[in-house]
């Protein structure tokens, strides 16, 4: 069961609707400084904005260095949007992070690593654009200069709110 129902709506936010099996959300990209904190930041925003308790969101890197700060761009991006993101330190994505939660990934290639190093989450894994819009898209990453950090924001936002349930934009 996914957390967004056909419908549109969310048992994440809906207080009598039955418990998604997805009580977790782990962002994962390569290395755990833009693309995937920016995520997680909007997601534990959009929850604590909207009451919801009991979902606990994270994020991880496939290559991602221990300890390691969110880029200067990605903290900046983030604050003028109203989310700190300057206490995230990089973690490497371990299976036990994804164990009863959904590891939404921001590329295909991503996607099908995970699935290869980690097989016991498979039916947990997508990419966040083909779980939010079921669309196969990667979301570039402004990290290595293939899209800006303002527009990565932005995609990842709007992606965000779909997975949530918090968009006026319907899922196709």
């Amino acid at each position: 069961m996914r957390p967004c129902r056909q419908d549109g709506g969310n048992p994440l936010l809906s207080a009598r609707a039955p418990p998604s099996r997805f009580m977790k959300i782990v962002f994962v990209c390569s290395a755990n400084t833009c693309r995937s904190p920016m995520a997680e930041g909007f997601a534990r925003r959009l929850l604590s904005g909207n009451g919801v308790s009991g979902v606990t969101v994270d994020s991880a890197g496939l290559d991602a260095f221990e300890g390691a700060p969110p880029t200067e761009e990605a903290i900046e991006v983030m604050k003028v949007r109203g989310v700190d993101i300057t206490s995230h330190r990089s973690k490497r994505f371990s299976s036990n992070l994804g164990e009863d939660g959904m590891v939404l990934t921001m590329t295909k290639s991503q996607k099908e690593r995970m699935l290869a190093e980690h097989p016991a989450l498979a039916g947990r894994v997508f990419m966040l654009d083909e779980y939010a819009r079921n669309t196969p898209e990667d979301i570039p990453d402004p990290f290595k200069g293939q899209v800006g950090y303002e527009e990565a924001a932005d995609h990842i936002e709007s992606s965000v709110k779909l997975v949530l349930g918090l968009s006026s934009e319907h899922r196709k």
